[in-house]
């Protein structure tokens, strides 16, 4: 939707190119933020900063989608049109908003594929991702319906509410996630514990029966 409103925006320079201007902002943005939590990330962290991030990743959704409704004409998704948004359009405005979505986009993909890989292990991986791959195909679907159908303002404050909405519900399960790992820790320190236990002397035994 957002690519399709600066190729319609035809009061912005090279609007004709701006597809693939913004699909390189978008590109860079994953770069950036995917480099980024490979550098810094550990294991500590991707436990225990999952919510951060994905906080951070719907802040920077948020900060994209005002600039948005400032840069870009509203009715831009439905048809080609030479009218201005609250300034005159930018393209490097668009290239930065751009660049905000990419790193957003990253932001969330790593976090929930995180938290898939977290939750489930072994033989649970494959249908959990598999779902998780299906449900984003069809909101994906959905989501290109719709958004023709509305003038740019619309989308992007539904954009906006399900975002939160989603923020809400990956803090959710976040915690989820983090009890399961927490009784994971103990059933095995405690296994541990049981199998480093030395077996009782006969004497022990001896004594045990008589006393029973």
């Amino acid at each position: 939707m957002y690519t399709a409103s600066l190729a319609a925006t035809t009061r912005m320079d090279s609007h004709e190119i701006a597809i693939a201007y913004a699909m390189l902002a978008i590109g860079a943005g994953e770069f950036c933020a995917g480099t980024f939590f490979g550098i810094s990330g550990n294991s500590r962290g991707s436990q225990f900063g999952r919510k951060r991030v994905a906080v951070i990743g719907t802040c920077l959704l948020l900060v994209a989608n005002v600039l948005s409704i400032i840069n870009l004409p509203p009715d831009a998704p439905l048809h080609e049109t030479d009218n201005i948004g609250f300034i005159e359009p930018s393209l490097w405005i668009a290239l930065f908003v751009a660049f905000l979505l990419g790193l957003a986009d990253c932001c969330w993909q790593t976090q929930t594929y995180t938290i898939l890989g977290g939750m489930y292990k072994d033989e649970q991986s494959p249908p959990a991702f598999a779902l998780f791959r299906c449900f984003q195909a069809l909101s994906t679907s959905i989501g290109c319906f719709i958004a023709p159908q509305f003038e740019l303002y619309w989308t992007l404050l539904m954009t906006s509410v399900l975002s939160i909405a989603a923020s809400c519900a990956f803090c959710a399960v976040n915690k989820m996630a983090l009890e399961r790992y927490h009784d994971d820790i103990e059933k095995s320190e405690f296994s541990s514990i049981e199998s480093q236990s030395p077996p009782p002397s006969p004497t022990e035994e001896k004594i045990t029966s008589n006393f029973i």
